[in-house]
């Protein structure tokens, strides 16, 4: 009896241990959270490449979560090496539009170390702000994009954010979105220039008026002086033109803002 009990125990030792053995070597085929990213959230932050430092992080969540009261509009950034079966556009299209309530406004900036390359989205209910605007994302990139590069991750976050509080107050104080840089106004263009004509036609008929040694001229010819001019000899001589067209080179980094989908929202992106 004995026996039976101690060939027992020696199993059963057998058998934990060789359940050790498989977890332990078996574990570093798991692929860690700073290469890869399996289920999207909504955090505000979610540095999986590890681009930021701790202090970092939190001066870039207190940014997002001043601006985001202010506005009421849910602000992200999220890094990641590589995205589980997906690119930067897939993975901030999944958070604006299905993880986020549909009546919530938000705004994602996804960046991708593995191929280096950025991504902002908006989703509908964004739709008022310039974000959904093609200048609204080409803003984005030009604050953006430079400080990637160099890779200033903190302040190309910070710019980001920086700008997505610019653009919404712009919308808010005018009413509309911001559709080009310098938010210029058409319509008091518009009016500025008709009173500067007016101003301009006034003070030169002012000026003709009051020229009294002047009369119009109702033809060319009185222009010249009598038996000062005469003309020996007229030709013109025509050689021949060439025009050469040469087609203007596209960049593959541009962001191509608009448009995104069929959620309504929108967005934009490209390499750095």
């Amino acid at each position: 009896m004995k026996k039976i009990i101690l060939v027992l125990t020696l199993l059963v030792s057998l058998i934990a241990n060789m359940a050790l053995f498989t977890t332990v070597f078996a574990a570093p085929s798991n692929p860690t959270p700073a290469k890869q990213v399996a289920v999207q959230s909504t955090a505000p932050v979610l540095d999986y490449a590890k681009l930021l430092t701790p202090q970092q992080k939190t001066q870039l969540e207190q940014a997002i979560a001043e601006v985001s009261r202010k506005h009421g509009v849910k602000i992200m950034v999220h890094t990641a090496q590589r995205i589980n079966g997906g690119v930067a556009r897939d993975y901030a299209r999944t958070v604006v539009d299905k993880q986020v309530p549909a009546n919530e406004k938000a705004v994602i900036c996804v960046i991708t170390m593995g191929d280096r390359q950025w991504y902002v989205a908006a989703n509908r209910s964004m739709k008022e702000y310039a974000i959904l605007q093609e200048y609204g994302i080409d803003s984005i990139q030009e604050v953006l994009v430079p400080h990637l590069k160099k890779g200033n991750y903190d302040k190309a976050f910070l710019a980001y954010v920086g700008q997505v509080d610019a653009l919404l107050n712009y919308a808010k104080e005018n009413g509309h979105p911001q559709t080009e840089k310098g938010g210029i106004n058409f319509e008091a263009l518009l009016a500025a220039m008709v009173v500067a004509g007016l101003i301009a036609w006034s003070v030169r008929s002012s000026l003709i008026a009051a020229m009294s040694n002047v009369s119009p001229a109702t033809e060319a010819n009185e222009y010249l002086l009598r038996d000062t001019f005469s003309l020996i000899d007229e030709q013109d001589t025509y050689l021949y033109t060439h025009t050469t067209v040469v087609p203007k080179s596209k960049s593959n980094s541009s962001s191509g803002g608009g448009s995104d989908g069929d959620c309504g929202g929108s967005g934009g992106g490209g390499s750095f």
